[in-house]
């Protein structure tokens, strides 16, 4: 005989079933069954909470239906889980947290229950898969610049360097792509340069797999395209580093990329030099009205 807890555990994970097909996630939380799984997340056995939490991030994975998960109280009983639950329940709760930022309107509710916290410190774990989930939610929560000032409050920036320079080429892919939302936004471009990224992604440039190599180059360029960046990644070697690339990499997506960023680099450099040009030019110009009307009051001739 199985126990209650047990049949609910079985008849969750059906739920889940059904729900993973995007056709027929609605007949599930039309049926009323996201507070009934809000209900099971907060107590029950393990096994009841992973499914009730599991089938909760796939539902979550339809922006369509997030906000039903918000409304039924998942959040903050998701982001109790990230500190208390047992590993595999902590992964499967994080990345439904990933799904609901995925949705831009409910970043709000998320980081006012205290997640980013929470995140920073999983960041940090020992296990990859918790900390590559951690690591996609948090990029998820940067992309929206009303929040990424949160984000880097929080601490994670100097984390996620450290996962750019780990050995785990994976963690070092999504950390890039997290780094790169954070970098987006100027106010922060900085807090990456800080951190130590321009050195970590010019080594990554020379010895990572494609993939990472690309996703490092689209960082690179974010922080270039900041004016009071640039100067940090051109005296790291940048320029060198991807003039090489442009010229001998044998991946030919590689060398089109290094081309690109090189480019923005050049145009970015060659409108603050314009901008600078103008403002010298408007300084100039006042002054020398300035100076035509102080000759024009000392030297006004007027006939008798």
């Amino acid at each position: 005989m199985y126990s209650a807890d047990r049949k609910d555990e079985l008849v969750t994970n059906a739920l889940g079933n059904i729900a993973r097909s995007g056709a027929h996630t609605a007949a599930v939380v039309e049926a009323g069954a996201v507070p009934v799984l809000v209900s099971m997340l907060q107590g029950g056995e393990s096994g009841l909470q992973k499914a009730a939490a599991d089938t909760l991030s796939i539902i979550s994975q339809s922006h369509r239906h997030t906000s039903v998960v918000v409304a039924a109280g998942a959040v903050p009983v998701l982001v109790s889980i990230l500190q208390a639950g047992n590993e595999e329940l902590r992964q499967i709760a994080t990345d439904a947290i990933s799904n609901i930022v995925q949705n831009q309107e409910h970043i709000g509710a998320v980081v006012a229950a205290g997640v980013l916290p929470v995140l920073v410190s999983h960041l940090q774990s020992c296990h990859d898969g918790l900390t590559e989930l951690a690591t996609i939610a948090t990029k998820n929560i940067a992309r929206n610049h009303t929040y990424s000032a949160a984000v880097v409050d929080a601490g994670a920036v100097p984390v996620l360097v450290s996962l750019l320079k780990g050995p785990n080429e994976d963690l070092s892919e999504v950390a890039a792509d997290a780094l790169k939302e954070i970098a987006h936004n100027e106010l922060h471009t900085d807090a990456v340069v800080s951190a130590g990224a321009v050195p970590a992604l010019l080594t990554i440039l020379q010895a990572g797999n494609t993939e990472l190599r690309l996703v490092a180059t689209e960082l690179l360029r974010s922080i270039a395209n900041n004016s009071a960046c640039l100067g940090a990644v051109c005296q790291a070697g940048a320029f060198e580093t991807l003039l090489s690339i442009m010229q001998n990499d044998a991946d030919e997506d590689m060398r089109n990329a290094a081309s690109d960023v090189l480019q923005s680099m050049a145009e970015k450099q060659v409108g603050d030099t314009d901008d600078e040009a103008d403002a010298y030019s408007d300084s100039d110009s006042a002054g020398y009205e300035s100076s035509s009307s102080d000759s024009s009051d000392t030297h006004d001739y007027r006939p008798m």
